[in-house]
């Protein structure tokens, strides 16, 4: 099993752009062509002003997947921690593990790529509210594909599960994947505490170019709770 890592730096908050990690050889990377941004599928309309979070909100109905139960939503602030995401559609199952943000204000994520990190100072998964952001690498150097390598396989209506730290899933289903260039990625919307509860999976992805820092494009990946509309 590989050691767990100190977190690094993934996501620079302040200077607007998501950092990615070092390739490896023979890595497929996804291209977005001259556009700088490509999308499937459409993401919930999001209000990135804050606003309170509802103290109530109606169970989701999961019944159809097997061993996922209903389960209240709460607001941000009542959050459980997550512990483990499934991704089915692209065999993908990995720990979860809570970050924060270094003194430089950015948000951080496991150097391990096997792990991926859930940042803790915005939604969890039993949000009424907001935005539930697990970050993870695409590949690392020496340690080869990461658990997030084919996120940008995902598509609208594929299934998410999240299991929290009380034992209870939360199943989730994919409304959007979108390849944003990292000068555009719109992070006010993809880590806001507000508009509707969802799941935002972010990995890097576009052209690997060294000289200009690596991966050029970040992927996104955003569900609702089964139940939800988009």
């Amino acid at each position: 099993m590989r050691r767990v890592r100190p977190a690094v730096l993934v996501l620079a908050l302040s200077m607007g752009a998501l950092v990615g990690t070092t390739v490896v050889a023979g890595a497929t990377v996804v291209s977005t062509g001259a556009d700088r941004t490509s999308s499937v599928g459409t993401r919930p309309q999001v209000d990135v002003e804050p606003t309170p979070a509802p103290t109530e909100a109606p169970t989701e109905a999961v019944r159809e997947l097997p061993g996922v139960r209903e389960l209240p939503l709460v607001s941000p602030e009542r959050a459980v921690p997550p512990i483990t995401v499934s991704i089915p559609a692209i065999g993908a199952t990995a720990p979860v593990v809570p970050t924060g943000v270094t003194r430089d204000g950015a948000a951080e994520i496991p150097e391990d790529v096997d792990l991926v990190g859930w940042y803790r100072f915005g939604a969890g998964p039993t949000s009424t509210s907001g935005s539930t952001v697990i970050i993870g690498h695409r590949d690392g150097r020496g340690q080869g594909r990461g658990v997030l390598y084919g996120l940008a396989g995902v598509a609208p209506g594929d299934r998410v599960v999240v299991t929290v730290e009380t034992g209870d899933r939360v199943a989730y289903r994919v409304v959007s994947r979108e390849v944003f260039d990292k000068q555009v990625v719109p992070l006010d919307e993809l880590f806001s505490r507000s508009g509707p509860a969802r799941l935002t999976l972010i990995t890097c992805g576009g052209a690997y170019v060294p000289e200009e820092g690596g991966y050029q494009s970040n992927v996104v990946v955003t569900a609702v709770p089964v139940g939800a509309s988009a």
